[in-house]
């Protein structure tokens, strides 16, 4: 079951931790080892044993790490003291002896805000996002695809935490920085605001709904879905009205799309 599944996960990363260390051990002789890739396969082992996580406004804690978050930044803290020649503060200069440049993948850093995203730690998931992007400006790391996953992570990880307010803020980060949104990402910007009770919120839900529809993205029954919880949180005399609205584009386009899965209403 899930709880078998994890104890392997685990028993797995803390073995494949063992040999990273004593690559490093090797290391002392042979300055290169271990390889990047070495704390690639590490940080993602470890990231496989994390688990979603929903505190409250209330009762969460960011002081409170788990061990997938302690050692994936340990091991990404030692990746870059070996490979980039900094301690993640920009006190070196990440070049070799030579004076070339050192490149590192974006993978264990993507693997990691995905960690801090299933703990909803949303500030510490900004801090490595900006940290990140300060290293790929100066050419130091190279993205794993496309930008957008390491910013849903982020959103997600602040939406975890119920912070409807620094998730709105990111996105239109994201919108100054270019990088093209998803339907992951409007997913989690209007879910963020269907949770939220501001009056403003259900009017920008419509907004981003609505600018959805004019984007070669196809929205899907949760977003129409999000679109309605804000409506009907909002205390607007209109509100019922606009989330019937939304309700009959939906059904509307679930005719059109000859009934498609993920336009299907639901009870």
């Amino acid at each position: 079951g899930d709880r078998n599944d994890s104890i392997n996960n685990t028993a797995s990363a803390q073995q494949i931790h063992q040999l990273v260390e004593q690559l490093e051990d090797l290391g002392a002789s042979w300055s290169q080892l271990p390889f990047p890739k070495h704390y690639y396969v590490a940080i993602k082992a470890w990231a496989k044993t994390a688990k979603p996580s929903y505190p409250s406004k209330s009762s969460s804690s960011p002081d409170v790490q788990t061990d997938a978050e302690v050692h994936c930044e340990n091991l990404l803290h030692q990746l870059e003291a070996r490979h980039l020649g900094t301690t993640g503060n920009h006190d070196q200069d990440p070049r070799n002896n030579e004076g070339d440049v050192l490149h590192v993948s974006g993978t264990p850093y993507e693997r990691l805000l995905w960690v801090l995203a299933q703990a909803g730690k949303g500030g510490r998931a900004r801090d490595l996002l900006m940290h990140f992007m300060s290293l790929q400006a100066q050419g130091f790391v190279t993205p794993y695809g496309d930008m957008n996953p390491y910013w849903n992570h982020a959103l997600n990880a602040y939406f975890r935490e119920g912070r409807t307010d620094s998730v709105l803020k990111l996105w239109g980060e994201m919108q100054a920085a270019k990088i093209r949104p998803t339907l992951f990402t409007y997913s989690i910007v209007l879910r963020s605001l269907a949770q939220s009770s501001k009056p403003t919120a259900a009017p920008q839900a419509q907004a981003i709904w609505e600018r959805m529809l004019k984007s070669d993205l196809r929205p899907t029954a949760n977003h129409y879905g999000a679109v309605m919880a804000a409506w009907s949180r909002s205390r607007d005399k209109n509100a019922p009205r606009k989330a019937q609205a939304v309700l009959q584009k939906l059904e509307e386009m679930y005719s059109l799309s000859n009934n498609s899965h993920d336009l299907r209403p639901t009870p």
